[in-house]
């Protein structure tokens, strides 16, 4: 794994833990929804509804626990990047490296936030990841 990849986990945990938290919304609005009907037809079959609304629930609480240890690793990592990037020497190309891959932000924000042009701000990433090699071999 070269230095970019490395960095760049915390890029996949932080997609991931967005993904499930928009999936246990979807599934929160759903069971709302069937929940509602239910409300409205309490005298049908209300047994296998509410079995399967606790069923669902049960589903929701084991994605939401999943989404807390998601948070946890992203949390470690981001940890783990961020004691390798204080090693960086050049202190412009630790901001740079220390903005993208532990602040995730975009390369227009580091190059508006820093006032750097944004090939600057690519040439001190470069600089950057170079170090981090070294750091990492």
């Amino acid at each position: 794994m070269n230095a970019k990849e490395y960095l760049s986990q915390t890029f996949t945990l932080y997609g991931l833990v967005r993904a499930k938290e928009t999936r246990i919304q979807q599934l929160n609005d759903m069971r709302e929804s069937v929940a509602g009907g239910l409300q409205t037809n309490a005298r049908v079959q209300t047994n296998t509804k509410v079995d399967f609304i606790g069923d669902f629930t049960a589903n929701i609480l084991d994605a939401e626990e999943e989404l807390r240890q998601d948070i946890a690793e992203l949390f470690l990592k981001q940890q783990e990047i961020e004691k390798v990037i204080k090693e960086v020497k050049n202190p412009y190309s630790k901001l740079i490296l220390f903005d993208r891959y532990v602040n995730l932000k975009n390369w227009e924000n580091i190059s508006a936030d820093n006032h750097y042009s944004l090939k600057w701000v690519h040439v001190l990433h470069n600089r950057g990841l170079k170090e981090v090699e070294l750091i990492l071999n």
